[in-house]
């Protein structure tokens, strides 16, 4: 079993592939993971959201993780997955089970949110919302029972709670402490917090968080050994060159390429993964921009700036 604890770099998540009918189409997951390898990237994620498999049944989740766990038995592959189940820690621990044996190096785990809908007849539940000491424990139970059930890796998902932090520090490092629990994905967006975590626990876990070059400019100065990053979909030599710049602490040739990317992330972030996926579409990295992400779609305007960006951005980097 492959230990991730010292592994670096820039993780790609694997993006939902689709034909014409929304269906999975795994030739174009083989496809766009082969061109990734190519192009120098190692680690790779089958994610909640940028992979959209919250928008897929269990079964279509391993399909893909029979596709992408493959390419683990390769030297220096590295691929998370994360399993979602129904609902309840028992499917979840059933599913990761199921993508362990399908060749995924690591588990990335979110546990079920315990807090339950803030109405009740249109009246506020008193206890409604996270609490530290009604919830805190619920989490360290959670991943403990996860550790105790699987072998693979563990990486904590640390997702934001209804405070906007992540869990309280005391609770982290209670979790951090199991067998297993080797990694830690920071979600929330609050510097603090995120420079919390890596304080704590940059020395001895895999710490990495997915909010862009402008977080990341502080999250790998601050102890972050890996980050996720979309914008590989369709540039991982860039994407490579800023990471190399931060760990090498260029950063002044880490600032100039956010800010040679800044006009074309604004033109993404319209759409969001649509807009990723149609800036891959319109390189003949994919074959369309399709999403299950609800009423998410490029219209012939968006797709006009998208281009025009993207040229001046690739304009820019022969500057």
């Amino acid at each position: 079993m492959k230990s991730i604890i010292n592994f670096k770099g820039n993780i790609v998540p694997i993006p939902g592939m689709y034909n014409s009918d929304h269906t999975i189409n795994l030739d174009s997951y083989k496809d766009f993971i082969e061109k990734k390898i190519s192009d120098g990237d190692r680690i790779f994620y089958l994610a909640k959201s940028a992979s959209e498999f919250k928008y897929m049944s269990e079964f279509e989740r391993l399909e893909i993780s029979r596709v992408i766990g493959r390419y683990a038995e390769q030297e220096g592959i590295f691929v998370l997955g994360q399993p979602l189940g129904s609902g309840s820690i028992s499917s979840e621990i059933e599913e990761a089970k199921k993508m362990s044996e399908l060749g995924i190096s690591a588990l990335v785990v979110l546990p079920a949110s315990p807090v339950m809908s803030g109405k009740f007849f249109s009246c506020h539940y008193d206890k409604a919302g996270f609490s530290a000491e009604k919830h805190g424990q619920y989490y360290v139970d959670y991943m403990h029972q996860f550790s105790q059930n699987i072998s693979n890796p563990i990486i904590f998902h640390d997702a934001p709670l209804s405070n906007n932090l992540g869990l309280p520090i005391e609770y982290l490092k209670e979790i951090m402490s199991l067998d297993g629990v080797d990694g830690i994905k920071a979600h929330s967006p609050d510097p603090s917090s995120i420079n919390m975590i890596y304080k704590n626990f940059s020395d001895s876990k895999f710490c990495f968080d997915g909010f862009g070059k402008t977080h990341q400019f502080w999250s790998i100065r601050w102890g972050a050994k890996a980050r996720h990053t979309c914008w590989s979909w369709f540039d991982s030599l860039t994407d490579q060159k800023f990471y190399d710049s931060m760990i090498t602490q260029d950063y002044k040739s880490a600032t100039e390429i956010i800010d040679k990317e800044w006009n074309l992330a604004m033109e993404i972030k319209k759409t969001g993964f649509a807009g990723y996926k149609e800036v891959m579409r319109l390189n003949n990295l994919h074959d369309n921009n399709l999403t299950r992400v609800p009423g998410l779609k490029v219209s012939k305007e968006e797709s006009k700036k998208l281009e025009s960006a993207f040229k001046t951005y690739i304009n820019s980097l022969k500057e």
